[in-house]
């Protein structure tokens, strides 16, 4: 019984390591691909344990992808690329001395 849980835990780990050998992150068609695939693999798994590891493994791929380009959209834009640019701020507080610490 313990195997129907370890399995898909393995199922999930093996996507996110697919994902790390990946060069680049799926594009919009790919997407589309993979949810399908997703789709069928959540229909077969209630009847099927190989389905359930394979839907781990989309999960996890798809979710570390998906995270992965949400980081990546909050880079700066490309145009300021190679540009000078300004950036004023104000110190707030300055650390205070802890006894101990010299």
């Amino acid at each position: 019984m313990a195997w129907r849980w370890v399995l898909p835990a393995l199922g999930w780990l093996a996507g996110l390591a697919l994902l790390q050998a990946c060069e680049r992150l799926p594009a919009a068609g790919e997407w589309a691909l993979l949810m399908l695939a997703l789709a069928l693999a959540a229909a077969a798994a209630r009847r099927s344990l190989a389905a359930l590891i394979v839907l781990a493994m989309l999960l996890a791929f798809s979710q570390g992808a998906l995270r992965s380009q949400w980081r990546l959209d909050e880079a700066l834009p490309e145009a300021w690329e190679g540009r000078d640019l300004i950036v004023s701020g104000r110190i707030a507080s300055l650390p205070g001395a802890t006894q101990g610490q010299g």
